[in-house]
């Protein structure tokens, strides 16, 4: 590995050894996104069916309303980088909650893990933690070792994972489109999931030209089909009455959060405003 060597004229530089403990500098000034994001990650992860991806959204949608300079977000900073990744870890370990507990799961990944267990007889719900105890433990044990293994996977491989980015545009943009294309008919077996894809692709292209951030769109293709399920389902269970979403302290609790988040970034961008006044005005009277 040699230090300081530029890799074509990408930027893209290739680290040594000495250099990887510079990172930690910067671990310990995220601190605060990484908290954040992960604890966003595993309250994800402990919902039912609700999947990394939203996850990932959330975690960077929420770092850049937190950031004091969100026009950066889009451009490689840090922040948006690692607060999906740690996101992402998170939801990632707590998934196993619903999967193992109600069978429910929220990726992928864990549908697929969700196949063998059942290939093998173990059914998830009580049995998994009594008859079944030393297996369960065991796929538990297993993540924090996984984590261990990740970690090292990334650090020794963090020269090789960058020259990814030195692929060109003129190969990587067709092969993206062609993916997208076989995703959106692979859904249905049908055409018009590809023209819906091709019509928000320019809905998104005019968004971009007009600064629409794409994370809070995203949010809502994702979380919309699921909110718009457990609205129906709530009214049904109320008959109708739309007071059952405050009568239970939990649900009050939820909307209080639900509220907080909504105003928080004016609430934010109020106090920041009041800070820079009195700073602007502390230094006149100086």
């Amino acid at each position: 590995l040699s230090s300081g060597t530029a890799s074509g004229t990408t930027g893209i530089q290739q680290i040594g050894w000495r250099d990887y403990f510079v990172g930690f500098r910067e671990i310990w000034r995220l601190r605060m996104t990484w908290v954040r994001s992960s604890i966003i990650g595993a309250i994800i992860g402990i919902l039912p069916g609700a999947g990394g991806s939203v996850s990932s959204w959330l975690a960077y949608n929420e770092e850049r309303r937190f950031s004091n300079h969100p026009e950066l977000f889009g451009t490689g900073v840090i922040e948006g980088v690692a607060a999906p990744e740690c996101a992402n870890n998170a939801d990632t370990a707590t998934a196993y909650i619903p999967l193992i507990t109600l069978g429910i799961p929220g990726s992928s990944a864990a549908a697929v893990l969700l196949g063998g267990l059942l290939i093998q007889g173990l059914v998830p719900g009580r049995e998994l933690f009594t008859v079944h105890a030393s297996t369960t433990y065991a796929m538990i044990m297993g993540l924090f070792i996984g984590n261990i293994f990740v970690f090292l996977l990334g650090l020794l491989g963090s020269n090789i994972f960058a020259k990814a980015l030195q692929v060109p545009a003129g190969v990587l943009a067709p092969a993206i489109v062609t993916l997208c294309v076989i995703g959106s008919y692979a859904l249905e077996n049908d055409m018009f999931g590809v023209y819906v894809m091709l019509a928000f692709g320019i809905i998104g292209y005019f968004f971009k030209i007009l600064g629409f951030h794409p994370a809070p769109a995203m949010l809502g293709l994702i979380l919309g089909p699921m909110a718009e399920r457990g609205f129906r389902h709530a009214l049904k269970l109320s008959l109708g009455d739309p007071l059952y979403f405050i009568k239970n302290p939990i649900s009050m609790v939820l909307v209080a959060l639900i509220l907080m988040a909504v105003f928080s970034p004016f609430l934010l961008a109020k106090w920041q405003k009041r800070t820079a006044q009195d700073e602007a005005a502390g230094k006149c009277a100086d």
